[in-house]
């Protein structure tokens, strides 16, 4: 088919080659619903000669009109002789406590990541145009996002590109028709019970009749947002450096350097905001910002309150529960706390670094166990006659409440601790001098 409205191919290739230079080098996912826009990005980026493979998702949000939409992606990808993939969404889609658009586009994203592994693409390409984006500031302006939400959408986020972002819809419309390129419309693109369907059909009208160049007008400020966001960034980069560290899993974040700056809230939202914490968690926490135990959870991680530090954990590390056990000795292990076992004849000097712990064998029952501690675990520490709690223990060694979570104990056959890992070997398995037989266990850390 000779192509018309070659105007807008030169437009979305150029695009393409400066936002993404090596683009006809790669394998491209091209998310495609059936409607105009995706069809004409499928087609253009097939001229193009980019191999590309299709992917529809179908969440059966309207009846047989969903059926068709799938069918009509289905056909399409075998006229353009691609690949096709396609998920239908149900039970997923009955998930409590989100909007059906928003747990449809993680559902969506979610599957595309996994196609693109899976099938070793390397990008995945959406048909998100001109004036989506505008929407998207408009949307983002009325909840107060910040600058992030001003700045949109990019031309290329991670592995995902947006070909037409610099596109009006209309001309995406004007070339469809021209070449007469068949599409689905989405009927539900007019039920304006949606907020972005409200601002589409209804206030940006109106808007454009006050000024007709506002499509224009916003996607340059969108693209000074973009460059004053790339200048912040780098500026916080400098500044959270200072003030933010990692010590194995856990997030530390220095209260006392925060007090210092000047833009102390600033920092500490975009600390907090990478890890799902809300404008109303950040507020409440520098109203606890002395009350040390006081913890919070967003979705996805916890953090809690130290004396002189802010820690911050992710939920998934924080609840995992991994145990290791030694059957013989000498013998390494690893994982979560990686531990090298062997045996020493003699020993030269008893004073050794936490790191390592010197036990008499003699006084061990194989199999050892690596685990977490629990409540209610006792030891004796060394140097000490009585026991002592380990939970007790850490408060005394001033461990703080997230750290705890990451404590590991030693145990033997009997169930007796031979070592709060990292901190304290019981004085029941130490070595005397007459010793002649000794257990060494050392962190590889």
């Amino acid at each position: 088919m000779p192509w018309k409205s070659v105007k807008l191919a030169d437009r979305v290739r150029n695009g393409l080659v400066d936002n993404y230079p090596n683009y006809r080098f790669k394998r491209v996912l091209v998310a495609v619903s059936g409607g105009v826009d995706s069809t004409v990005l499928a087609h253009l980026l097939k001229a193009e000669g980019v191999q590309i493979g299709l992917v529809h998702c179908n969440f059966n949000l309207r009846g047989e009109a969903s059926v068709q939409d799938a069918e009509f992606v289905r056909k399409l990808a075998g006229n353009l002789e691609v690949e096709f993939f396609y998920k239908e969404f149900n039970e997923e889609m009955k998930v409590a406590g989100e909007s059906t658009q928003q747990l449809a586009r993680k559902l969506r994203y979610a599957y595309f990541d996994k196609i693109l592994k899976r099938e070793g693409f390397d990008l995945i390409a959406t048909a998100h145009h001109l004036n989506d984006n505008v929407e998207t500031f408009f949307l983002n302006a009325i909840r107060k996002s910040g600058l992030n939400g001003l700045s949109a959408m990019k031309f290329v986020h991670n592995k995902l590109i947006r070909p037409f972002l610099h596109i009006t819809r209309q001309e995406i419309v004007d070339y469809a028709r021209s070449n007469d390129l068949d599409f689905r419309e989405d009927e539900s693109n007019k039920n304006n019970k949606y907020r972005r369907n409200r601002l589409r059909n209804q206030i940006l009208p109106i808007l454009r009749e006050i000024n007709p160049s506002l499509d224009e007008n916003v996607a340059k400020t969108i693209e000074h947002l973009q460059e004053t966001r790339q200048f912040v960034e780098a500026v916080l980069e400098q500044e959270m450096a200072k003030c933010v560290a990692r010590e194995s899993d856990i997030i530390l974040i220095d209260k006392l350097i925060l007090n210092e700056s000047s833009h102390k809230q600033f920092l500490l939202w975009n600390i907090l905001n990478e890890y799902g914490f809300s404008d109303s968690q950040i507020t409440d926490l520098e109203s606890a910002w002395n009350n040390t135990g006081r913890s919070f959870e967003s979705e996805s991680h916890m953090l809690v309150v130290d004396r002189n530090q802010i820690l911050v954990r992710s939920k998934l590390e924080f609840n995992s529960i991994e145990s290791f056990q030694i059957d013989q000795i000498p013998s390494k292990i690893t994982g979560v706390v990686p531990l090298e076992f062997s045996c020493i004849e003699t020993l030269i000097e008893l004073k050794v670094p936490r790191t390592i712990a010197l036990v008499d064998i003699d006084k061990i029952t194989l199999p050892l166990t690596v685990r977490k501690w629990a409540a209610g675990d006792k030891f004796v520490p060394f140097g000490m006659k009585g026991s002592k709690k380990v939970s007790d223990f850490l408060i005394d060694q001033k461990v703080d409440l997230l750290k705890k979570q990451s404590i590991y104990v030693l145990v033997d056959g009997l169930g007796e601790i031979i070592w709060v890992i990292g901190h304290r070997v019981s004085d029941s398995f130490k070595v005397r001098k007459k010793v002649k037989k000794v257990l060494k266990i050392e962190t590889l850390e």
